[in-house]
């Protein structure tokens, strides 16, 4: 397992405010269960998460993340809670590598519950919200779900600046991130998100950031990948014959939202 806790210094690290810290401890310091996503609707959790937001996870799985899990690709997962999707990527990986990449010491807890798995499931722990372990180019797809959705934008910017380079040509990326239009759209009591949050986005309280499409394609412009979902996908695209002067010619390209 890669460790990059206290490897650089406070200064050059990306941490949320003490308050948020304090606050995400609280709500997910065990890890979060998104349920038995390969189950779909037969896991009471699916159901439920289905219920609240209307994401249909084994429906995302089977349509966005499992046909991505092509033979010798490397993936990564940001923040895997109690490896839900971890377990279903592996399952129907079994010719790939699987990174996840936590604030937490998750690795015995996802590989109890990723049995036999060995080497093809690897962790790098960090408090910084830093990829400096990670080779550059090195993995064809990485993804995340109930991670963003609770990170400040500028925090969410920085991190996807330093993965680009961690991304190879042509890799993409899923996010799911919060989108508040899609609040107002389908309602903020249906989804169990408190509707005091509107008034005060800025809150130390506000557990779920104020986001929406049109900021992440801008926070995404430049810096990563192409994305998909509110969730978002994002590809990451070299076009060397456009190459600028003191540019790499990465590109890139918003693709769709669900």
């Amino acid at each position: 397992m890669y460790n990059t806790r206290n490897q650089f210094p406070t200064k050059a690290r990306l941490l949320l405010n003490a308050h948020m810290q304090a606050k995400m401890q609280q709500m997910f310091g065990n890890g979060y269960d998104s349920g038995d996503i390969e189950k779909g609707f037969d896991d009471p959790l699916i159901l439920k998460e289905f219920k609240l937001t209307g994401a249909n996870y084994k429906l995302i799985f089977d349509e966005l993340i499992q046909p991505r899990l092509g033979a010798g690709r490397t993936v990564l997962e940001i923040g895997p809670g109690k490896g839900s999707w971890t377990k279903a990527v592996l399952a129907n990986f079994p010719d790939g590598v699987l990174y996840v990449i936590d604030r937490l010491p998750l690795e015995q807890m996802i590989r109890e519950r990723c049995p036999s798995v060995g080497d093809r499931l690897r962790f790098v722990q960090t408090d910084s919200n830093d990829y400096f372990s990670i080779p550059n180019n090195l993995f064809d797809f990485a993804f995340s779900f109930g991670v963003f959705v609770h990170l400040p934008l500028r925090e969410i910017e920085i991190i996807l600046t330093r993965l680009r380079p961690k991304m190879r040509a042509g890799g993409e990326m899923i996010l799911h991130y919060s989108n508040w239009d899609k609040l107002d759209r389908r309602g903020w009591e249906r989804t169990a998100v408190p509707r005091w949050f509107k008034d005060s986005p800025d809150h130390p309280d506000v557990w779920w950031t104020k986001n929406s499409c049109e900021t992440m394609k801008a926070s995404v412009k430049n810096r990563v990948v192409s994305i998909l979902f509110g969730i978002g996908i994002w590809r990451t695209l070299r076009d060397r014959s456009r190459k600028r002067k003191g540019g790499d010619g990465t590109r890139s390209t918003f693709l769709y939202q669900l």
